[in-house]
């Protein structure tokens, strides 16, 4: 409502396109026509038509994925094309991951801009971290990432304690961490210890009676 507001002021519309054909744009236009409550406004370009817009509705992200890497590899293969012509454009990053996994099969050259790959992200190391030491608690590695997520004030100190107790005793770091209430040096820390370690035994009993699904709901 600024111009209802300040009705002396001109409103000047910024509708040539420079990037985009003349076949994308009729497209676009014809879709922002159905949003009543915007200003009027026709996109324009010098450009020329360019090629036919084409539309595949799929099933599911893993034949959309399949359907890309088919297309970009026959048209390397037989339309002269090169695979630094193409850009696949998805909204969410959470999408990456599918399209990473399929062309990573499909042994297409690709790289991700603007963002992380899925399986660098923090989160989804995090999970990774979680999974391997409720299959394998000697993970002395993940289970040193994962003790304070969420914080549990394990601080660096307490876990140098438990490394050196689990060398001398010649067992796992987690038998420790399960027991420490029985080590001195880890009294003022043993609950947080043995919280940490209730948590990873409840979630390998999820693990064995649950789907995967409720494991990580639980996680």
């Amino acid at each position: 409502d600024f111009d209802k507001q300040f009705t002396d002021t001109k409103t000047i519309y910024l509708e040539q396109n420079y990037r985009s054909t003349g076949t994308i744009l009729k497209a676009a236009n014809g879709l922002i026509a159905h949003n009543t409550c915007r200003k009027g406004k026709n996109l324009w370009t010098e450009r020329d038509e360019g090629n036919k817009i084409v539309l595949r509705e799929l099933d599911n992200q893993e034949m959309e994925a399949r359907y890309l890497a088919d297309t970009i590899q026959r048209m390397v293969r037989d339309e002269g094309y090169h695979y630094n012509d193409f850009a696949v454009l998805y909204r969410s990053n959470a999408q990456s991951n599918t399209l990473e996994n399929v062309f990573t099969r499909s042994a297409l050259p690709h790289r991700l801009l603007g963002g992380t790959r899925f399986n660098d992200r923090r989160e989804i190391k995090d999970m990774v971290a979680y999974l391997s030491v409720i299959n394998n608690p000697k993970d002395t590695v993940r289970l040193e990432r994962i003790i304070n997520l969420p914080k549990r004030n394990i601080g660096v100190i307490t876990m140098k304690s438990v490394v050196h107790l689990s060398e001398e005793e010649g067992v796992c770091t987690f038998d420790i961490i399960k027991n420490a209430n029985q080590y001195p040096a880890l009294s003022k820390t043993a609950s947080k210890l043995m919280g940490f370690a209730n948590v990873i035994t409840e979630l390998q009993e999820i693990a064995q009676n649950k789907p995967l699904p409720a494991l990580f709901a639980a996680t």
